[in-house]
């Protein structure tokens, strides 16, 4: 039990600060998301910017490739130079790239900057420390294999995190060839420097080496901390103002619905006084209906006790006083008073019964109503088949159920009565039985309800009799009662069905009673 009463105050929390959770939920999701999106800017903006400082490398190679070797190699044509003079320092790109990069770093590091190196890397380098590495092999081949066209991964160094980025150098060219294809058409001062072994026998159209560097991120890990914190701030600040909206929103929606709940008490208490009444003048017209019935009824009873007891004085004055006819109407006059006394029990129970739920039997239920309607069906001609199985019961409310078949079957007596044209004129009661229900149906053979009104049968005041001769109120309450007070389902509808080889036409109500 407490463990229930835990998860019902724990979800009634939940549903009165949603706003507050979801909120929370939200601004924890949005963090999340600012995190990722700041590390991915600061990882973005680290390749932006190794992008544009091998840029540079690559235009320093440029330039030496295409302008400064060609002016060399135009002045070793017009003898100025020798044809086999050659210096790293004028003539090889890599060379040149890797110095300036050193001095570069060395400036760096005067100014407490984290060094920016580049690395050549080839299979076949002039230079031993250009030689790659197992790592380095594989990218070289799969740049060749043009499986990638760029490797990048971040890694740790003493400086901290730091952007591996390696791209493959430009493709062999004629140009390359002239010192990297046999080492006859090198020049001798290049062979004097670095031997006929390392750097020839290259392929044009290849990458023979890649070019990386290991960029410092700190920068960028400062500027997307800045960047977070800004947006985290940002976030508070609304996400503040939204609960401090919210929360004063929620003093006023509090407020309004208190006085909202005050006025849906009152509107329900003046329905539930409304229906009260209701019921009651629906009680009191069918209770109209009963001592009409049971007038009817009386009259037969009171006129044989008067005429069997007058008889039995005059015989008795006479000196014919028999005494065996003096007991007959006795036992005569005991027979009608205790039907006299039944109907008034009837109508006692049904008038000021207390509301109990109790097993029944439908079928005496109907007989019981049978009886006292009996009069008023007869006298117009109207044969009532109770056809419920003896053995069917229900547990319900009895005088509620009497109601409900009091009303209804006093409005299929009045369209009954008003076809004149009828020989015969049936009200029959069935019932069929489930695990789940009860279903109980009253059907006429009056000709059924004209389409415009069978969907508005139930509405409140709603009546196709003169003003005088109804209210409207009879099925309306029918249908309250079943739904509301016995928790089932009332419906009509038009049917045509066989009776005694007869053909029929007429409206059918059906009550469905639930099994609990």
């Amino acid at each position: 039990m407490k463990k229930f009463l835990n998860i019902n105050i724990n979800k009634n929390y939940i549903i009165e600060n949603r706003v507050y959770i979801f909120s929370l939920i939200l601004f924890i999701l949005l963090n999340i998301s600012f995190y990722n999106l700041t590390k991915y800017y600061s990882i973005h903006k680290t390749e932006e910017r190794i992008e544009d400082f091998l840029q540079n490398v690559k235009a320093i190679r440029n330039f030496v490739s295409n302008s400064q070797k060609n002016e060399i190699y135009s002045l070793k044509e017009q003898n100025v130079l020798d044809k086999d003079f050659f210096t790293p320092v004028l003539m090889s790109s890599t060379y040149i790239a890797t110095r300036i990069n050193e001095e570069y770093n060395e400036l760096s590091r005067k100014i407490n900057r984290p060094p920016i190196k580049i690395r050549f890397s080839s299979t076949n380098p002039r230079n031993p420390n250009n030689m790659a590495n197992n790592e380095e092999t594989k990218l070289l081949e799969r740049f060749n294999k043009k499986e990638i066209s760029v490797y990048k991964k971040i890694v740790n160094t003493e400086y901290g995190d730091a952007l591996y980025y390696a791209i493959p150098t430009k493709i062999t060219t004629d140009a390359c060839m002239r010192c990297h294809s046999d080492p006859k058409n090198a020049p001798a001062g290049l062979i004097k420097l670095y031997g006929d072994k390392a750097g020839f026998y290259e392929h044009k159209g290849e990458i023979r080496a890649m070019l990386s560097t290991l960029y410092p991120m700190e920068t960028e890990y400062k500027e997307s901390a800045i960047l977070f914190f800004v947006l985290l701030l940002s976030t508070s600040i609304i996400f503040l103002f939204i609960i401090i909206f919210f929360s004063k929103y929620n003093k006023i929606l509090h407020k309004n619905n208190d006085l909202l709940k005050q006025r849906i008490n009152l509107e329900i208490a003046n329905n539930q006084e409304k229906d009260l009444i209701m019921l009651q003048q629906s009680k009191m017209a069918a209770m109209g209906e009963m001592i009409e019935n049971i007038t009817h009824q009386w009259k037969q009873p009171l006129s044989a006790m008067l005429t069997q007891s007058t008889g039995t004085l005059l015989q008795k004055d006479l000196g014919m006083s028999d005494e065996k006819a003096y007991i007959k109407t006795i036992e005569n006059v005991v027979t009608n008073v205790n039907y006299l006394s039944t109907t008034i029990d009837f109508f006692k129970d049904f008038f000021t019964g207390e509301r109990v739920e109790k097993i029944f039997h439908p079928k005496i239920l109907v007989d019981r109503v049978n009886n006292i309607i009996i009069s008023s069906i007869k006298r117009h001609s109207i044969q009532l088949k109770n056809n419920i199985d003896d053995s069917i019961k229900i547990k319900s409310y009895e005088n509620d159920l009497i109601q409900v078949f009091l009303n209804i079957i006093n409005n299929a007596k009045d369209a009954l009565v008003e076809h004149n044209n009828l020989t015969t004129r049936y009200l029959i009661i069935d019932a069929i039985e489930t695990k789940e229900y009860l279903e109980i149906s009253i059907k006429d053979n009056a000709g059924g309800i004209k389409e415009e009104y069978i969907s508005k049968i139930f509405n409140q005041y709603f009546t196709t009799k003169e003003k005088n001769e109804g209210t409207g109120i009879g099925l309306f309450m029918s249908k309250e009662i079943v739904e509301k007070h016995l928790h089932g389902a009332i419906e009509v509808e038009n049917v045509n069905f066989e009776y005694n080889n007869i053909q029929c036409t007429g409206a059918k109500f059906t009550i469905k009673l639930f099994k609990k």
